[in-house]
């Protein structure tokens, strides 16, 4: 019996998923170009708690509940977000020398030391839910804070500034850093997805923040502290989506940007 068969037969004994649903679920699986567990927790039928419980107890490991308040700041500076989005974990603890890292697949044993050796220190696992490690990595690290360490990793490695185009109208222009883009991008996202009907970006002297307004209430996101340098390329894209001048600096101007996600469109008014 190979490891992925006796963990189908664990799930049924620990009746996450009845025998007979077993086939239909490994067949949707196949069809969807995703693995089983992936699968699972997609469907409706399957409490996601559950399932990666019966998970982590499949693989003798620990299994948690991420509270992202009770995770400490600093682990930020031990795992770059670059490499926890890629890899998909969070540093959720400390302990010693050894970083307690929460992943949501343990069976994938080059994912695990993959983590080991981008990170090139003790690691230890714990499992939890891929939505409790996507809420805790965005607390953090801060809303699209990949993207940012990208920016800077790349700016190291060849020492440039991002220039955008005065002029420019084409939402993707190619004089438009491409990281740039996909933060701008992560923030609309976002703020769609929390049912947010305004996005405050607010410049300070030492910080740049981002408030969304939700139910008529402001609400800040985290944002990474180093999105400071960017300020003037941020605003600069919004400004090229919007279809307003760029090089004009002390008018105000409105604008509006029309996007679509899946099958729906938004209008987004700039000002």
């Amino acid at each position: 019996m190979s490891a992925l068969d006796a963990f189908e037969q664990h799930l049924v004994d620990e009746q996450i998923i009845l025998l007979d649903d077993l086939s239909h679920f490994k067949q949707q699986a196949q069809e969807q170009n995703c693995s089983l567990l992936e699968c699972l927790n997609s469907a409706a039928s399957v409490e996601d708690t559950s399932l990666y419980h019966c998970l982590a107890q499949y693989c003798e490991l620990p299994f948690i509940l991420i509270n992202p308040a009770q995770i400490p700041p600093n682990l930020a500076s031990e795992a770059p977000a670059r490499y926890a989005t890629h890899y998909g974990f969070v540093p959720v603890a400390l302990e010693k020398d050894i970083l307690v890292v929460a992943v949501s697949n343990p069976l994938d044993t080059h994912l695990i030391d993959d983590i080991r050796m981008v990170l090139k220190r003790p690691v230890s696992i714990v499992v939890s839910t891929p939505n409790d490690i996507e809420k805790a990595t965005k607390s953090l690290y801060g809303v699209g804070a990949d993207t940012v360490e990208k920016i800077l990793h790349e700016t190291r490695d060849e020492p440039q500034s991002i220039q955008l185009e005065s002029q420019s109208s084409d939402i993707d222009d190619d004089s438009i850093d491409p990281s740039i883009v996909k933060f701008v991008n992560v923030l609309i996202l976002e703020a769609i997805e929390s049912d947010a009907t305004d996005i405050h970006i607010e410049p300070f002297e030492d910080e740049l923040r981002v408030r969304y307004r939700i139910d008529g209430v402001l609400h800040s996101v985290p944002v990474p502290n180093t999105v400071l340098g960017f300020q003037a390329s941020i605003v600069s894209r919004i400004k090229v989506m919007a279809n307003l001048n760029i090089a004009e600096k002390r008018l105000p101007q409105d604008g509006k940007i029309q996007v679509s996600i899946g099958d729906s469109q938004y209008d987004l008014r700039v000002s």
